[in-house]
C-alpha cells in the first residue's frame, strides 16, 4: 500500500478520537502500547537460491512492530501499528472499531482481510517461523476497507469490502463453526472466500520455499488480471496440549483475454505443547499460550505443505519440523528444519534442506 495513503488513513483515524471521546456517554479511556521484535538466522542449501552452488547463511531483523490501542469508551476503540519489515517501515493495522451495534461489530480502516486461518494468526503466535506456501501465495493480508463481524457461542463470521491502491476492490468473507467446544477440546471448521476486481493489474505467483532470506523459486507466468476469486477451507482440532490444523485454498485468476489460470495448495500441521499448557482460541482465530502457564514450555511442530500452479505445470512441496521454547511470556526461541522441493512438468528441478532460527521478544 502507498505510504502516503497510509498516512491519510492514520490521520483520519486519529482525528476521530477527540470527537468520539466527547460524544460517548460513558468515558472509559484506556491506552495500551505493545510490540515485538524477531531476530532470525537462516542456513540453506544452494537449492534455495536461483544462481548459486554454495551453501548460504543470512541473519536479519525479520520483524519489528509497535502498536498502540486506545479504547475511547465502552464501544469505541482504535489501533495503529507501525512495522519494520523487509528493510522498510510500513503501517499495518490502522483502524477504528465500533462494537455498540447488536447486529455486528464495525471496523473501518486498514485491517486484515478475513481469509485463511494461518494468515489471521499473529506472526508472534505461529507454530513455525514462516507461514506455509499456500498461505503466503493466496491470503490477501491487510487492505483498507470496512468490515462487519459477529459471533455466537459456536459461530464466528466476518464480511468486508476492501479497496486496493490501484482502485481494485474486493469482497472477502469468512465463517467458522465450532461444533465441539469444551474446556479441553475444540473442533473448528471454517470457510472463506474473496471475489476481487483486479482492474487490469499484473498478477504472478512468485514464492520462496518457506525461508525468508532465500530466493523466490516457484515462479508463474505474469498475467494482466481482470478478476480473481479465492476459496479456502480450514480445520482446527485441539485436545489439551495437542493441535492439528489444516487448510486447502484455491485461486482462479481470469486475465483480460478471458483466459483462466488456476492455483491451489494447502498444508497439514501438527503441534504438541509439553508442560500441561495449551493454546488460546478466540473468535475463530488461534492465539498464543495460556498466560497462566507460559514459563519454560517446550513445543514441537510438524508441517507438510504444497502449492501447485496448474496451467504452468509447476509445484513445490515442503516438510518442516520445529521446536519452540517459551522462556517466559515475553521471550520465545524457535528452531525449524525444512526440506523442500520444486517441480516443473512433474519432474523435480531441485531439492534441498535448510535450518532457520528465531529469537523473539514481546512487550
Amino acid at each position: 500500500m502507498n505510504f502516503y495513503r497510509q498516512l491519510i488513513i492514520l490521520f483520519m483515524v486519529s482525528s476521530c478520537a477527540p470527537f468520539i471521546t466527547y460524544a460517548s456517554e460513558k468515558r472509559q479511556p484506556d491506552f495500551d502500547i505493545n510490540g515485538y521484535a524477531m531476530l532470525d538466522y537462516d542456513q540453506f542449501d544452494p537449492a534455495f537460491l536461483e544462481d548459486s552452488y554454495n551453501e548460504s547463511d543470512e541473519a536479519e531483523l525479520r520483524r519489528l512492530r509497535i502498536a498502540t490501542k486506545y479504547k475511547f469508551s465502552k464501544n469505541w476503540e482504535s489501533k495503529i501499528q507501525l512495522s519494520y519489515d523487509d528493510k522498510k517501515f510500513d503501517f499495518k493495522d490502522v483502524y477504528l472499531k465500533y462494537s455498540g451495534w447488536n447486529l455486528a461489530t464495525v471496523t473501518v480502516g486498514q485491517q486484515k482481510e478475513p481469509f485463511g486461518l494461518e494468515k489471521l494468526i499473529s506472526s508472534r503466535n505461529l507454530l513455525m517461523i514462516e507461514r506455509s506456501l499456500s498461505t503466503e501465495a493466496f491470503s490477501p493480508g491487510r487492505t483498507p476497507g470496512i468490515s462487519f463481524s459477529g459471533d455466537t457461542q459456536n459461530w464466528d463470521w466476518k464480511l468486508g469490502y476492501y479497496i486496493e491502491d490501484n482502485e481494485a476492490n474486493a469482497i472477502t468473507g469468512r465463517a467458522s463453526w465450532s461444533p465441539l467446544k469444551k474446556e479441553d477440546t475444540l473442533l473448528h471448521l471454517g470457510f472463506a472466500f474473496s471475489k476481487r476486481n483486479s482492474n487490469s493489474t499484473e498478477y504472478r505467483i512468485n514464492e520462496k520455499l518457506e525461508i525468508h532470506t532465500s530466493d523466490s523459486l516457484l515462479e508463474g507466468d505474469t498475467i494482466i488480471a481482470d478478476s480473481k476469486s479465492l476459496t479456502g477451507f480450514e480445520t482446527l482440532f485441539m485436545k489439551n496440549s495437542f493441535l492439528l490444523m489444516t487448510e486447502w485454498q484455491r485461486s482462479e485468476v481470469v486475465d483480460i483475454a478471458s483466459q483462466k489460470f488456476t492455483y491451489d495448495g494447502g498444508y497439514l500441521q501438527l503441534g504438541y505443547l509439553f508442560g500441561g499448557t495449551s493454546r488460546k482460541y478466540k473468535n475463530g482465530v488461534l492465539k498464543g499460550l495460556d498466560e497462566s502457564n507460559q514459563n519454560g514450555n517446550w513445543e514441537v511442530a510438524l508441517r507438510a505443505s504444497e502449492l501447485r500452479l496448474l496451467e504452468e505445470s509447476k509445484s513445490a512441496q515442503t516438510l518442516s519440523f520445529g521446536i519452540n521454547y517459551y522462556w517466559n511470556k515475553d521471550i520465545k526461541f524457535m528452531f525449524n528444519y525444512i526440506k523442500a522441493s520444486h517441480y516443473e512438468d512433474d519432474f523435480e528441478q531441485d531439492s534441498g534442506k535448510a535450518i532457520s532460527l528465531r529469537a523473539q521478544y514481546s512487550f
